[in-house]
């Protein structure tokens, strides 16, 4: 586990309870009509809550009501300086897992009804453990949170929420078996920013599936982006919609793209949607044959998920598509393209 314990002296505490009131109250002054008090994962208010981290001997350690105190004042705190109409969020961790002396299901349910008493509106529900993070894998199933969520709901009396891979079937599932009144979607919407828009509209297949690779959340700590801006290996328009609007364009062109792999597909895909016309050539006698072989691994089906999104958006866009079909310059001056875009891919 990456925890860290802090040992704050008391006055310290006292000081960080205020710190944390007035960033609410800041929020509040901006704007806000609420905040969300991450008290879940491994962050602070978390350690002082988790048996594992916090070994102190006085009025915030040992008891449950002790290492749930921090939590306490801060929401007290925060209900007490805004008022009944500011909406106040906790985010918390029923349970950690697979950790010896870490909170067991039982202590957090108790915190989520202490979280209520103290003035919460709502619970959102984010695990910890020595093998299970904030961010999921894709070896975890779509909506692997719902039961935590479940158990929390049955506690209080305030709505909860859930993340944990939701999508559109996971999400569906949930509130139709009220497992959570609330569902959370986070890596799903840098995939794909419409995709609320696109459900509502029934637009189901012209989804881009977000497929688990936790670029995201990899880029802002500079495993992947070294200038710390977000990333996603799906959506490359992410962090840079402005500069990269897709306006129509001014004068359609005869567009030949070569090769179907990941680049080719969401070049056509860019091309076709500002009203090209777009003719795609690929070798192989389907689309994107790296990425099928990709998704051959066990939990890599997103990737599949992937492959299909693009077959639907080629043939959605009116993209001429050649299979079995190898480009020469013969063949490309045959095509009499304005432009030729070569992706032939990379070499596994």
């Amino acid at each position: 586990t990456d925890i860290t314990p802090l040992r704050p002296e008391i006055p310290e505490i006292g000081e960080l309870v205020n710190d944390f009131i007035s960033a609410a109250e800041r929020a509040a002054r901006a704007g806000f009509d609420g905040v969300k008090l991450c008290a879940g994962g491994s962050y602070l208010i978390a350690q002082f809550i988790s048996p594992f981290a916090n070994k102190r001997a006085d009025q915030y350690g040992g008891s449950l009501k002790n290492r749930a105190r921090f939590m306490s004042e801060i929401l007290k705190g925060i209900r007490a300086a805004l008022g009944p109409d500011f909406s106040i969020l906790c985010r918390l961790t029923p349970m950690e897992f697979d950790m010896e002396e870490g909170l067991i299901l039982e202590e957090g349910l108790r915190v989520a009804q202490i979280a209520q008493e103290c003035g919460a509106d709502a619970i959102d529900i984010v695990p910890y453990g020595r093998n299970v993070h904030h961010l999921p894998t894709s070896a975890l199933p779509p909506g692997y949170l719902a039961g935590l969520a479940q158990a929390v709901k049955a506690q209080v009396d305030i709505p909860v929420m859930v993340s944990g891979r939701i999508t559109m079937e996971a999400g569906e599932k949930i509130l139709s078996e009220k497992s959570a009144d609330f569902i959370v979607i986070g890596a799903g919407l840098i995939a794909d920013p419409e995709l609320v828009i696109k459900v509502a509209g029934g637009r189901f297949k012209q989804i881009r599936p977000c497929i688990v690779c936790n670029v995201c959340w990899g880029a802002d700590r500079g495993y992947h982006s070294p200038d710390l801006s977000l990333r996603c290996t799906v959506n490359p328009l992410v962090g840079k919609e402005r500069e990269s609007e897709l306006m129509p364009a001014e004068k359609p062109k005869r567009i030949l793209i070569i090769g179907s792999g990941p680049a080719g597909l969401e070049a056509a895909w860019v091309a076709a949607s500002r009203g090209h016309k777009v003719i795609l050539e690929e070798s192989s006698d389907r689309l994107a044959p790296l990425l099928h072989v990709a998704a051959m691994p066990p939990y890599k089906e997103a990737i599949r998920e992937l492959i299909t999104y693009y077959e639907g958006e080629m043939a959605r866009l009116g993209v001429e598509v050649h299979l079995k079909t190898r480009a020469t310059v013969a063949t490309v001056k045959e095509s009499r393209p304005d432009g030729v875009i070569i992706a032939t891919g990379s070499t596994p």
